[in-house]
């Protein structure tokens, strides 16, 4: 499986599990929403989401495996939990939400927003996948290390507050002793990714174990973070998704050749270029412009590549 199969194979996921919240959240829309509405929405959305993450879960442990056999002929499987989801997780993440569908005769966007978030709820089951297949993969390690190994990424953040999950609900992953050499990376599979996500894509792999710590801050402290090129909290930032994000996690094995490799180097000489001389927001903007800039001649001219620079 190639990362355009998987990402079409998620794509036919997302449609039909969008589909149905999208017609159960209208439903709410010109209601008063109080918050046993929202909580009634929520207990007939969730089926729904947990039976797509576990879809996306699995759909991702078969990319993660084919991916492996290329790379590591002969090595025995892999053997690594899908990861699990309660309802308390499920209301933690779509509360950002919650106030547009509690307006009285609440727009249309509102809806939109609902079914964005729960899309992104169901894609990070399939992150989540490959991201702890890597970070416990002992199949790699003879594999060469990144010569200058960046600060390590964190694992995914519990909600706070959030109670145990039910009975045969896996944990969301916690701190671990890791052992591997293998990495994963962000790749982009929209045909206008926005500024932030080709940001990521320039980073290129992140090696190493998960980090116990998060990254707490706001997007535009991530902005700043970025801009300034602080390596340790950048790799903290890299398992930030932002609603509607398209973007697909997918294993190193090699670091020449990985899925996504030629838009990780194009996104990064595009960094390079346009933002020489320049430092923190600044640097950002000028990333930003050009990859928009790059957008419109594409529209112009047909090219399917991201320009090496604006």
């Amino acid at each position: 499986m190639n990362v355009d199969e998987y990402a079409e194979a998620q794509r036919q996921i997302d449609v039909q599990s969008a589909a149905t919240v999208y017609l159960l959240t209208k439903q709410f829309q010109s209601t008063d929403m109080s918050m046993l509405d929202w909580e009634l929405l929520l207990r007939l959305l969730y089926p729904t989401i947990e039976r797509a993450r576990r879809q996306s879960a699995e759909l991702a442990r078969r990319f993660y495996d084919s991916q492996r056999a290329e790379h590591l002929p002969g090595a025995p499987r892999h053997d690594v939990q899908l990861p699990g989801y309660s309802p308390d997780w499920f209301r933690e993440d779509m509360e950002p939400e919650r106030r547009k569908m509690s307006q009285e005769d609440a727009a249309s966007s509102a809806v939109d927003a609902v079914t964005l978030r729960t899309l992104k709820v169901v894609e990070g089951a399939g992150r989540r996948t490959i991201i702890d297949a890597v970070e416990t993969d002992p199949g790699a390690a003879n594999a060469d290390p990144e010569p200058d190994r960046p600060e390590d990424p964190p694992r995914e953040i519990e909600p706070k507050g959030s109670s145990a999950p039910a009975p045969g609900v896996t944990p969301r992953p916690s701190e671990r002793s890791r052992k591997q050499v293998v990495g994963w990376a962000r790749v982009t599979t929209s045909a206008e990714p926005c500024g932030f996500c080709q940001m990521m894509v320039s980073r290129g792999p992140t090696y190493g174990s998960a980090s116990n710590a998060g990254f707490h801050g706001t997007d535009e402290m991530a902005i700043r973070l970025f801009g300034e090129g602080r390596d340790k909290q950048m790799r903290l930032m890299m398992r930030k998704w932002h609603t509607g994000c398209r973007c697909k996690v997918v294993p190193v094995f090699d670091r020449k050749n990985w899925p996504g490799r030629a838009d990780y180097l194009a996104a990064r000489r595009l960094w390079n270029d346009t933002t020489d001389g320049k430092s923190g927001r600044d640097a950002v903007n000028a990333f930003r412009r050009a990859v928009e800039a790059g957008y419109q001649r594409l529209k112009k001219d047909g090219s399917e590549q991201l320009p090496d620079a604006a």
